[in-house]
């Protein structure tokens, strides 16, 4: 059995909301439920799977939308400082997974219980058998440099039974992030890409004006989230529609702030293009 799933996005949380506590318990319900289905086979047998593909393809963690990267520092950057942040953005990210990353470590060393079959082929809810889990991190765009990194990164969680790398595989199906597919996304050796420069130049410093406005810091960390995980293009409308939200809830100076500063920081990220353009 195949189970993928992509773009958490646990970022640092210095700027943008990071999934709820409650989503690994979610996702940990969900995949049980799900590999107890498969033991039922097309003609109504049960017969307990063989084992378990737990593959998180990518972008599990989202390194670019973090306050570090708000003043002269870049992640793409290489000198020591930028690597000195780097290090604190992803030792962030990696706290507020832990409880993600508990399931995905309790499922690589006890596998997860299902009904073991009785001889008539029926789930026997007394008796449980363990199905081993084999769990892979691919690297994403947002956390991209996962497969390679080393200390508090990928190091750990190979230390949690955890495979990581780029590209996941069998006889039946290849899986990748598929980043490459994106135009936004195209690696470009002399910079970054455009996706990175939009989370860093454009949502990260919004996320950081807005929050600091006293207004607007109860809705600034899911707004910033929210744009953080939707595509490019869909970035103005969901600033847009926020707005008239709280407009709707609080007059039209209650709408002024994210409507200004979104705009401030769509021309302040026009200028950075600008001037690092071809």
């Amino acid at each position: 059995m195949l189970v993928v799933t992509a773009n958490w996005g646990f970022s640092d949380g210095t700027l943008a909301a990071v999934p709820p506590r409650a989503a690994a318990a979610g996702f940990r319900r969900e995949v049980r439920r799900a590999t107890v289905r498969a033991g039922f086979r097309r003609d109504g047998r049960y017969e307990p799977v063989d084992g378990v593909d737990v593959v998180l393809a990518g972008d599990t963690c989202d390194w670019l939308v973090s306050r570090e990267w708000t003043g002269a520092e870049r992640p793409w950057h290489t000198g020591p400082r930028a690597r000195a942040a780097f290090a604190r953005v992803v030792a962030g990210s990696l706290r507020r997974a832990a409880r993600l990353a508990a399931v995905l470590a309790r499922w690589s060393r006890l596998g997860i219980d299902v009904p073991e079959a009785d001889r008539r082929g029926r789930p026997v809810v007394e008796r449980g058998r363990r199905v081993p889990v084999r769990v892979t991190l691919l690297e994403g765009d947002r956390d991209h440099g996962l497969a390679a990194l080393a200390g508090a990164g990928a190091a750990a969680l190979r230390g949690r039974a955890v495979a990581v790398g780029t590209c996941w595989s069998n006889d039946l199906a290849t899986v990748r992030h598929g980043a490459e597919l994106d135009p936004l996304a195209a690696a470009d050796a002399g910079g970054p890409t455009l996706a990175a420069s939009l989370a860093v130049d454009l949502v990260a410093r919004f996320g950081a004006e807005l929050a600091g406005v006293a207004a607007m810091r109860s809705v600034a960390a899911g707004l910033v989230g929210g744009l953080a995980r939707c595509r490019a293009v869909a970035a103005p409308r969901l600033a847009r529609s926020r707005a008239q939200r709280r407009r709707a809830c609080g007059g039209p100076l209650a709408a002024l702030d994210i409507v200004s500063l979104w705009r401030d920081a769509h021309r302040r990220a026009r200028t950075v293009w600008r001037r690092v353009g071809p």
